[in-house]
Parts: structure tokens; sequence; C-alpha cells
């Protein structure tokens, strides 16, 4: 299954880790953790308003074999801040994707009854939309007519009768997944997977009058982010002078700019394979700069970082090679790099003068293909800042979006926070569509080596930075296709 949920969870939290490690919860993408909590109240002697469902005030959680759809249903009307206080139970919080949602959602997580409760906002008295249950969380044994989590299609219309599979998506519409939807005394039970037959299914329950609830904030932006701050005065400060907590968030309007212009960006790129014997005219080319008989272009000489060049002949059988069209003009390009290589070098071929060209180098580690001319970077030191850009035929780059996320001792509460921000580079494109909108809003922006950087909430930094990290994914996998050893690619 794919993960689509985000939720990271502190060491004493263990055991749940180790129940969801196969369903939709993962790390967070973001180097800074959601906040995890763990919860034991004692019980109060107060009456249990049924004979199903004890309060949180009165009782443990229940200790029988299953969850009956009556417990369900209470559990369903229970108040976020009524779930938090279970008594006896061990919580987890964090966030989670819903079908048909560009946003991601606040939930708990109660480990004794392996559910996952999902609301539309983190408010205290808001009553969960969704109850999710994998069949690694399913300890209570929860069954609809004898339809389970983890059962296929086939497996789960043979017990429940007839229905019909629908497409859904979670994130962003390339991100497909399929729905079998039952409604059962007042419930509503939405199996899904991604899998068209069904595999793995997990299943969303919901009471009917809920489900359009939580899908009215999807286009929106989160409540989470401070929407009510007034407008303010426009104001540019240097990194070095800004204080994290004084900072405002970014206006509805301005997010929704920006949340525009990062759909508008492709991070998807593509490792488009050469077949060596068409090839073999430029395998050549480049064979000879490889064992010193031919020299080459270098174009680093006019940006003045030809002294970083560490490419060396004597060692050309011990580096790993990448061998793929990388600006689509059907010439392949050549990456060398090795563990003694602090930059990975990027050769073409010129055509014109046909001549081999040291076209750009990228540092090693830090650095990473994408795909076509799309390239990744990260970089640490405070907090960690995540970069997508294109290098173009002529080795330049055509930066496109930062995103950066940091921890930091608040002044103003004394307990650690963590900030996240989204920004371009001055001159590009990017910064041109959104830095009259930004000033027309009165929005702080900071400088930060030429990169004006706004702060923005964790759910928009998670609804922003999700398709630039699924490139990421993705091309780990792919670019094996266009790694070859010196041997392999040159025989």
């Amino acid at each position: 299954m794919k993960k689509r949920t985000a939720i990271a969870l502190a060491s004493i939290l263990i055991s749940i880790t180790m129940m969801l490690c196969s369903c939709r919860f993962q790390q967070n993408s973001s180097p800074v953790s959601t906040s995890v909590s763990t919860q034991s109240s004692m019980a109060k002697a107060t009456e249990r308003p049924n004979d199903s469902l004890k309060t949180p005030e009165s009782s443990p959680v229940t200790t029988s074999a299953v969850i009956t759809t009556k417990e369900l249903m209470g559990y369903l009307n229970l108040k976020r801040s009524e779930i938090l206080e279970i008594n006896g139970a061990e919580t987890g919080t964090g966030t989670i994707s819903v079908m048909e949602s560009h946003m991601v959602f606040p939930c708990i997580f109660v480990e004794q009854l392996g559910l996952t409760f999902i609301f539309a906002d983190d408010v205290e008295d808001l009553k969960p939309t969704y109850i999710f249950v994998s069949s690694e969380t399913n300890v209570k044994n929860i069954d609809v007519n004898g339809a389970k989590p983890g059962m296929n299609f086939k497996d789960i219309l043979s017990k429940l009768g007839n229905g019909q599979v629908k497409k859904t998506w979670f994130s962003n519409e390339a991100n497909l997944a399929y729905q079998l939807d039952f409604k059962v005394g007042g419930m509503l039970y939405s199996f899904v997977s991604d899998d068209e037959q069904g595999i793995d299914s997990e299943l969303y329950i919901s009471l009917n009058s809920d489900i359009a609830s939580i899908k009215e904030e999807s286009d929106s932006v989160p409540k989470n982010s401070p929407e009510s701050i007034k407008k303010g005065d426009f104001k540019i400060f240097n990194w070095g002078d800004v204080k994290f907590q004084e900072l405002r968030y970014v206006s509805k309007k301005t997010y929704e700019k920006i949340a525009e212009i990062c759909s508008n960006i492709d991070f998807m790129g593509n490792f488009k394979p050469m077949k060596l014997e068409e090839n073999s005219f430029y395998r050549e080319q480049f064979l000879k700069v490889l064992n010193g008989e031919e020299s080459y272009i270098n174009k680093l000489e006019e940006k003045g970082l030809s002294d970083l060049v560490e490419f060396d002949p004597q060692n050309r059988k011990e580096y790993t090679y990448y061998f793929f069209d990388m600006n689509g003009d059907e010439v392949p390009e050549l990456m060398v790099f090795g563990n003694d290589m602090r930059y990975i070098d990027i050769f073409s071929f010129d055509t014109k003068t046909n001549k081999v060209e040291l076209l750009d180098i990228e540092k090693a580690g830090t650095s990473y293909f994408l795909g076509n001319n799309k390239m990744g970077a990260w970089y640490d030191g405070t907090g960690i800042t995540y970069e997508f850009y294109e290098v173009d035929e002529n080795g330049d780059i055509n930066s496109k979006i930062f995103f950066h996320s940091e921890g930091y001792l608040n002044d103003i509460s004394n307990e650690e926070d963590a900030i996240y921000m989204v920004g371009f580079r001055e001159g590009s494109e990017e910064f041109e569509k959104y830095k009259l909108l930004a000033k027309e809003m009165g929005e702080q922006l900071i400088n930060k080596d030429g990169i004006y950087i706004m702060r923005i909430s964790k759910e928009q930094y998670d609804q922003v930075t999700q398709n630039y990290f699924k490139s990421r994914k993705i091309a780990e996998e792919n670019i094996k296709k266009v790694t070859y050893t010196f041997d392999e690619l040159f025989g």
C-alpha cells in the first residue's frame, strides 16, 4: 500500500508505531515532527450514559474482543477532547489524508482500540468525521457483516452484496485509489485500496450526515493557519534579524496564490534510457575523455568553478555513471561520480563543435536528479531547506521554489516550537508572480540569501511539498534504470 498519512510518534509509543508501520501512517516528510502525547486518566465514579459505550470520564477502553456498531456510533459522537481523555488509553496525535481532499487533517490514534479518529480541525469540541482502521490495527476485530479491512473487494462484496467500485484519490488527483461504499445502520463504511482489486483494503467509517463536513474544507486554506490575523504593513526582514514567534502567517489569498504556483510546477521528471548500441558514437566520445585521450570544454571556467572538478581518468573504472537524455535533445548526457568525489560531474556533447563539454557539477549527497533536467537539493545548518530547480542546456540553474522548516525556542511560551516556510528566489518567474500580491496583502517576507520566504502553517507546508517529495521518491527508483558501472556502459 502507498503511505499517505503523516504522523510522527515518539519513542514512548514504539508499540503504536509497530502497529502502524504498514498502514497509512508514515514519518513526516518534513524534518520537524508533529506532537505526540500519551493519556492515562483515572476513572470517575459517574454513571455511563448507555450500556454499550462508557464516557471518557467514567470508563476505560472497552475490554471486549470486538467493537460493535453501536459503540462505533458512540465513538463518532465523542468530542475530540473526550477522546484524548479516554481512561486507560495511550494516544498519538498527528495528521492524515482522506479521500478527495488536497489537505491533511488532525487525527488521534488510540492504541488499545486500534482506531484512528480523523477531524476536520483540531478544535477541542469537534467530533470525528471518520474513524480509520486497517488490518494491521484492527485489534478489536471490527467487521461489517463479516467484511473486514484487509479483504479484497471480491471478498467484501461476497459478504455485503452488490456494490460499485469507484475511483477516488488522496492528496492530489494523480494519486489514484479505489473505493467501495456500503451504508449499514446509519453508518457509511468505505473500503479503500490503492489496488483496483482491493488488495490490502483499509476502512473509513463515518456517519452519513458528517461526510460533507470534511470535504468542504478540502479546497480551502486549513483552519490551523491563522486567517484571523489582521493585515499588517508589508515588510522585508533579513534572516538574521527575525524572531520566528513574531512572524505572521500568510493571508488566505496569498497562500492560495502560492498553492497555485506549486500546482503549476511539474516536479516529475523522466529518466529516458538510451539504447547503448544506437548511441555508440556518443559513448565513444565520452570514453575518449574518460581515458584522457581527448580534452573537453570546461564550461565551469566561465563560472569560476574549474577548481572544483575532481574527475580523475586514473579512477574511471571505480566511478558510477548515469547515462540518459537530460535536456530532451535526443543526445545523452553522462554523469560521473565516486565515493571520493564531493561533486557529480555532468558531461554533455555539443553537436555544433563536436566536443564533449563539462556542463555542470552538482554536490554529491545533497543534490539529486529527478529526471530530465529537474533537480532537487537539501541544505542543513539552521533547520533544513529543500530546493527544486532546473538546469538548462548551458548548465545554468533556473531556481523554482524553496521549502524551509526549523525548530526553535519560542521566547514567548518558553517552549520548543517549529516554523514552516515557502519561498522563491528573487528574479525567478515564480517570484514575480507573487511579489506584488505579497505587497498588496501586507505580508512579511524574509530575505535569506536572495530567497524570499514567508511563514505558512504545518498543514499548508505538507500540501505544497507533497508533490516534491513524491517526485523524489519516484526518482530514487527510476534512476536505477540509467545507472551503470564503467564496464556495463563502455564494455
